[in-house]
């Protein structure tokens, strides 16, 4: 705007109403961006007060009311939102599962639907956490018909959040909420968080070759990987599900993509079954069960497997 009406009066161009309406308009786009970039030092400005002002658990309270608010009230630009939901985060990342608790506890009760908005939005905040208390808060609510909610559900169990994790103590409660039926889930989507299960399960429990500086390396029962209900109960019910020709095609084809990341030799036969078709595999599946036999999958100990495709 600027440049044009520079233009304009070196120029000589336009009339005297036009040169006015460039210059109000140029005016108000400056008015604009010092405005805003005054609000936003006010807000730094108030975060930084606020966070030293109140407790930690009343600071998150407080984000998760702003958060809250109609779009058709609120004058929370969408660059706020983002810093309320990084410092609510850092926050949460420190709290214990009882500080995170408190923090339900503290929102307010008054508008049902409102407080239940608010504790979505508090669930939504704890997935992205990763830490042990975090993990362990959400799985209670989930585990919980009145505090259940979906979009919770799948967020936590997709792959960026769940990758997060890196106590593999907490692997056999996620395979719990997992495993046990909800009726809460629709029957289409109970058996996708499965693949991204399995990757973490691989990286925490069962990669030989783990970078042991993502995980606990203590012997500590707490903090060391529980493998029975993997092999005993997970694992089993991926292979009835590869080989279940009832179910449909992608209810198999999550099934097999879980097995595959899980990346075990000990279910080599399972996949050259899938190979061979001995199910009724379409031929779908049975290139992508040799795909899960190359080395991003199998271990090197694995890899001489291989000559099964041509058994």
């Amino acid at each position: 705007m600027e440049k044009t009406v520079q233009r304009l009066i070196a120029g000589g161009g336009g009339t005297i109403e036009t040169r006015t309406r460039t210059k109000h308009r140029a005016s108000r786009t400056r008015q604009g961006t010092t405005a805003k970039a005054r609000n936003s030092a006010m807000m730094r400005n108030y975060c930084s007060v606020f966070m030293s002002t109140f407790m930690p658990q009343d600071v998150v309270v407080e984000y998760i009311k702003f958060m809250a608010q109609s779009p058709l009230e609120t004058t929370l630009t969408a660059q706020t939102v983002t810093t309320y939901v990084k410092k609510a985060t850092d926050i949460l990342a420190e709290f214990t599962q009882e500080e995170i608790e408190a923090v339900q506890s503290k929102l307010p009760s008054d508008n049902a639907d409102l407080h239940t908005y608010m504790i979505n939005i508090l669930q939504r905040l704890v997935i992205g956490v990763g830490t042990e208390p975090a993990v362990r808060y959400i799985i209670q609510q989930l585990s919980n018909p009145e505090t259940f909610n979906l979009y919770v559900y799948l967020g936590f169990l997709s792959d960026e959040p769940i990758s997060n994790i890196k106590n593999p103590a907490l692997i056999p409660e996620i395979l719990d909420l997992v495993m046990m039926p909800n009726e809460n889930v629709p029957q289409g989507l109970q058996k996708f968080p499965r693949m991204s299960i399995a990757k973490l399960i691989h990286e925490l429990c069962l990669d030989p070759e783990k970078d042991e500086t993502t995980t606990f390396t203590t012997c500590d029962t707490r903090y060391t990987c529980d493998t029975q209900k993997i092999f005993d109960i997970f694992i089993p019910s991926l292979r009835q599900d590869i080989q279940n020709t009832e179910l449909v095609t992608r209810e198999r084809d999550a099934a097999l993509q879980a097995l595959c990341n899980l990346g075990v030799p000990s279910e080599i036969d399972t996949l050259k079954n899938v190979i061979l078709g001995t199910h009724g595999e379409p031929l779908d599946m049975r290139m992508y069960a040799l795909y899960c036999l190359d080395a991003h999958h199998m271990p090197a100990s694995a890899r001489s497997t291989y000559k099964i495709a041509n058994s």
